[in-house]
């Protein structure tokens, strides 16, 4: 078990568990029940969409309109063992950005005319590499049970207040507002929030190495993330240090790039030394061969370049 599992082990089963303790204070063993109904509400909402969602302001491209694009989207689904490659959407913004969405069964890959202008092709595969990881390691469907144990928790912690406020002086009176209880009230929100963010980094570290293995290219998305840091850094930032995105990580829904940057430069001695592996190797946990994602690394992108969306009239997704 790799250091990130067991990171994303520890901070989920904190998330669920504060907010079976927050409901508990407040309920008892009915926040069981209550927090069982929330899991089962989100299911059967999933289920009858079919895990399709309504994709805002983006337009469902087809393979002839990008076929690179299409090419290496198949591919690294392949590689990725999904059943079926997630569908391509284009979002007409300068923002460079690319995001995956829905369910592991119907997953829709966003990505805007920012990404495909700005980024080279080797660049952009390492991208994409990165949003089908999350879909290969699961990560929409955790993020999406993550989310409904932090709103239980807020639901808890807010109908507590509500019987606090209007309930104090019998409270009070009667001696029955219990410390734990008051501190779970009002802590509690915000710990889960906290302990949701830390598992959206961890998740990001994961994706990072499980697309450096699918195009055993660490340095390419190294290359990419860096290139995405410096484009999108704000005149504030280029001229008030302290407005640097790197302080404050703890609030952050993505780890700072220069420890992604690390990371995957260390890796990439795996990749470029297979037979020097080792149990003690960072690079080890991999579950895709190195030595055949080593073979694979220099293909494509050496000689193929993937070209923006010629501008086209916006359709209905």
């Amino acid at each position: 078990m790799t250091n990130t599992t067991l990171t994303t082990i520890v901070l989920g089963a904190s998330l669920a568990g504060l907010s079976l303790f927050t409901g508990w204070q407040l309920m008892g063993g009915w926040a069981i029940v209550l927090l069982t109904g929330f899991l089962a509400a989100v299911g059967f909402s999933v289920w009858r969409s079919g895990g399709r969602i309504a994709v805002g302001g983006a337009r469902r491209l087809q393979p002839y309109e990008a076929p690179s694009l299409f090419d290496t989207v198949e591919r690294l689904s392949r590689r990725a063992g999904l059943a079926n490659p997630p569908e391509v959407y284009y979002v007409r913004n300068r923002l460079i950005n690319a995001a995956t969405v829905g369910t592991p069964d119907h997953a829709i890959l966003l990505v805007t005319d920012g990404i495909l202008s700005a980024l080279p092709s080797r660049e952009l595969e390492a991208v994409l590499a990165h949003e089908i990881a999350h879909i290969k390691n699961r990560d929409l469907s955790l993020f999406r049970l993550a989310e409904v144990f932090r709103q239980a928790t807020l639901v808890f912690a807010r109908t507590g207040w509500l019987i606090v406020l209007f309930a104090l002086p019998l409270l009070l009176a009667s001696g029955g507002i219990a410390p734990g209880a008051l501190l779970a009230l009002f802590a509690a929100p915000f710990a889960s929030w906290l302990l949701q963010l830390g598992l959206l980094r961890t998740r990001e570290f994961a994706a990072d190495e499980t697309a450096a293995a699918l195009t055993g290219d660490p340095e390419g998305l190294a290359r990419a993330l860096t290139q995405i840091e410096f484009a999108q850094r704000s005149i504030l930032e280029v001229f008030l240090p302290v407005a640097n995105r790197s302080e404050g990580s703890l609030f952050r829904t993505h780890p700072p790039t220069e420890q992604r940057v690390e990371r995957l430069r260390a890796r990439s001695f795996c990749f470029t030394h297979p037979r020097e592996f080792s149990i003690k190797d960072p690079c080890h946990s991999t579950s895709i061969n190195a030595s055949r994602a080593e073979s694979s690394a220099n293909t494509w992108w050496a000689s193929e370049a993937i070209s923006p969306i010629s501008p086209v009239p916006h359709a209905d997704p």
